[in-house]
């Protein structure tokens, strides 16, 4: 026998429908800060577990992502 949906019945204050309208969307608060100028790559790396860890550590002490840094190395390449 098939069982019936039932709906729930919410009140939201109106403070808080109003606070939650006037927030970013989604998408807009997780979009990373900089426009993708091109398409995205994905990369897979076979490194020693040791520089894993220097790469992670300094990353983490720069505050940086492991990304960011191999970005920039990258972008120090002779063309």
């Amino acid at each position: 026998m098939a069982t019936a949906k039932k709906k729930l019945n919410v009140t939201i204050p109106s403070g808080t429908e109003k606070s939650v309208k006037n927030r970013a969307s989604f998408e807009q608060a997780f979009k990373n800060s900089r426009e993708v100028e091109e398409p995205i790559k994905r990369l897979t790396l076979n490194l020693p577990a040791s520089a894993h860890t220097r790469l992670k550590a300094y990353a983490a002490m720069t505050g940086k992502t492991m990304t960011e840094l191999l970005i920039e190395f990258i972008n120090q390449l002779d063309d």
